[in-house]
């Protein structure tokens, strides 16, 4: 096989995602479903909604650390584990909702791509809490 173009690398790229990303309009929000196993092997899902000033958010609606929760398994019971999650959360700009989501305020649409990549990165970090 000849070594690819940046061209032919970047249309996989662009293919593979067409096709392994799916998308669904529910009135208020969109579901994005990724092709990328969470805790419990079910894929990733993110929801991408506008909060009530308007601000269009990206969210794990809640998923992360209600698995986490489910497992037993609690941020808040060691200092090491809390300053992990928090450091994590920051690494990746993410925040910790009151309603128990993992977020990212985007200031504009075509910051999408770059928090839908630190949200999933964020995501599967905090799961792997689970082997400390």
């Amino acid at each position: 096989m000849d070594m690819p173009t940046i061209e032919a690398l970047k249309r996989a790229r662009i293919k593979w995602l067409d096709v392994s990303f799916s998308y669904k309009d529910k009135n208020h929000f969109i579901e994005i479903r990724m092709p990328f196993p969470a805790m419990f092997h079910d894929n990733i899902s993110l929801v991408l909604y506008k909060d009530a000033d308007g601000n269009l958010m990206l969210s794990d609606d809640g998923y992360t650390m209600d698995e986490l929760g489910t497992l037993g398994f609690d941020t808040n019971t060691s200092v090491k584990r809390k300053k992990y999650f928090n450091d994590t959360l920051l690494s990746f700009g993410v925040q910790y909702a009151p309603t128990g989501e993992l977020t990212i305020k985007l200031p504009s649409l075509s910051k999408y791509a770059q928090a839908e990549l630190q949200l999933i990165q964020c995501i599967t970090q905090v799961g792997d809490m689970l082997a400390t």
